[in-house]
């Protein structure tokens, strides 16, 4: 374009002829094409009535909901699901409080039964019993109804509100705790035979998780959380 830019000194008849040249190839030069927004159907067009979408979500809420959710022994190249990361290690801490108003005015709350998981970088080993791998307690605690919960909201919450468990620690995931509607396992029973690289349980020993709510009826109080022992009734938490 600087070939236009002729000084005003220069004949008038070259001035046209150029600027007649300019306009000649303008008009050989093809205008773009602007997309113009659509208006494409978002419903059927066989459709006479509209109807808004519908998604639904059907989950079983059954008894059987509350059985385990893995069978077969421990391999920790499965990658199992849970309300723990299958990557993390955590520590127990019997010190974290209970959030009583999490269930209120449903429930009373026993306060005494504190206790819960928190992530650590510690490292599982025998008779370390404040360590345990996330991949090994999603296999050895976790129920149907567990995993349904955390695929479609991300667990259940103790409380939905902010609570002070902890330093840097607001919320809490909770498992279920009751057993199946006609009471049977109330208690889950595994072993593994490599349960010492991942957790304080060793080798082929048997552990329990108990349901406090196993055989229903009416509490003064609520014990809101599992127990994890051996089989023998020694508590691990």
């Amino acid at each position: 374009m600087n070939r236009l830019n002729i000084k005003p000194l220069m004949m008038k008849h070259t001035s046209l002829v150029l600027i007649g040249l300019v306009v000649s190839l303008s008009a050989l030069i093809p205008t773009p094409v602007r997309a113009v927004p659509l208006g494409l159907a978002e419903e059927p067009l066989f459709l006479t009535t509209g109807a808004k979408p519908n998604v639904i979500v059907m989950l079983d809420n059954s008894g059987s909901m509350k059985s385990k959710m893995y069978g077969g022994g421990f391999n920790n190249s499965i990658a199992y699901y849970g309300i723990f990361e299958s990557t993390q290690n955590y520590e127990y801490d019997p010190s974290i409080p209970v959030n009583a108003a999490g269930y209120a005015p449903m429930t009373t709350i026993d306060t005494t039964k504190t206790g819960a998981f928190k992530e650590s970088s510690c490292t599982p080993a025998t008779n370390n019993f404040t360590c345990w791998s996330g991949n090994f307690l999603n296999w050895m605690t976790t129920r149907r109804i567990d995993a349904s919960r955390k695929v479609l909201m991300g667990g259940k919450l103790e409380s939905s509100t902010s609570y002070t468990y902890g330093s840097g620690l607001n919320f809490k995931l909770i498992a279920n705790n009751e057993p199946r509607d006609d009471n049977s396992g109330s208690t889950i029973s595994r072993s593994s035979s490599i349960s010492s690289q991942f957790s304080p349980v060793p080798n082929g020993s048997s552990m329990e998780m108990i349901s406090p709510a196993a055989g229903g009826g009416i509490k003064t109080s609520y014990d809101p959380y599992a127990k994890l022992t051996t089989a023998g009734g020694g508590a691990y938490i």
